[in-house]
Parts: structure tokens; C-alpha cells; sequence
């Protein structure tokens, strides 16, 4: 059985949010992200559309380690899955390409900041942003 296939979903109650919340503030946690999911339910934090980004920084912010039930919940936003591999995992996240590689930027950021060499995949999506492509020419290609 795969890694993937062995997560269990997330589940969050009321308390544990409420205690996460007190550690993410300890933490430095932006206070307008913790007063938006202080007033969600569980179900709607996980299905906030800021939830990838939430889960992502509180691994890398509070728990400075991977967060296997989150990364579903990760893995449905390119920047939150780039910055989780780069900040957390510090490696390819080979689970995460195929969503990665939907956002031009965030796939040239990832073949930077993670791969550290071109990522041909990614490449058509990257060339169709200027910003994106200019930023992979001169920071993975080294060319400018």
C-alpha cells in the first residue's frame, strides 16, 4: 500500500482547532487568517478555500514537520503544495507535481526553490507567464 493510500483524512474538532489556534498565534500566525477560521466550523475550515495555505504554514510554523493528514487538504492549491515541499518536506513532492504544475508560478518557484534544475513538465505552462518565465530563465536556466 502506498504512502498516499495509508493517510487518514483530517478530522478536526472544535478543541483541537481552538488549541491549534493558540499554538499558531503563539507561533506568529497572521490574526486575520485566526479570527476567519476561530468563527468556521471544523468542516468548514477544512473546505475554507484558504485551508490549503493554512495547512501548509501551520506544519511548517508550528509543527516544523510533515503533516501527512493535511496533505490532501494541501494538495488542492499549487502555492500551498510548492511551498509545503520547499519549507517542510525541504524535497520533490512527486504526489503534488500534477497540481504544481497548474500554476505557472508556482512551478517555476518549485523547480528553483525544490528541484534546483529545469523541470521540463512544467515548462509549457511556465512560458505562457512573462513573469514566470522570465524568473525560471534566470533562476533555473541561468540564462537571462
Amino acid at each position: 500500500m502506498t504512502e498516499q493510500a495509508q493517510k487518514q483524512p483530517l478530522r478536526l474538532t472544535k478543541p483541537q482547532i481552538d488549541e491549534m489556534l493558540l499554538e499558531a498565534r503563539r507561533a506568529g500566525a497572521c490574526e486575520k487568517a485566526l479570527r476567519i477560521i476561530a468563527n468556521l466550523s471544523p468542516e468548514q475550515v477544512v473546505n475554507h478555500p484558504g485551508a490549503p495555505y493554512w495547512a501548509s504554514s501551520y506544519a511548517c510554523f508550528v509543527l516544523k514537520s510533515r503533516w501527512p493528514e493535511a496533505e490532501d487538504i494541501i494538495l488542492k492549491d499549487a502555492w500551498a503544495a510548492s511551498s509545503y515541499a520547499r519549507y517542510v518536506l525541504k524535497s520533490r513532492w512527486p504526489e503534488a507535481e500534477h497540481i504544481i504544475c497548474k500554476d505557472a508560478q508556482a512551478a517555476s518557484s518549485y523547480a528553483c526553490d525544490v528541484l534546483k534544475s529545469p523541470w521540463p513538465e512544467a515548462e509549457d505552462i511556465i512560458s505562457k507567464d512573462a513573469r514566470a518565465l522570465q524568473w525560471y530563465k534566470q533562476n533555473v536556466l541561468k540564462r537571462p
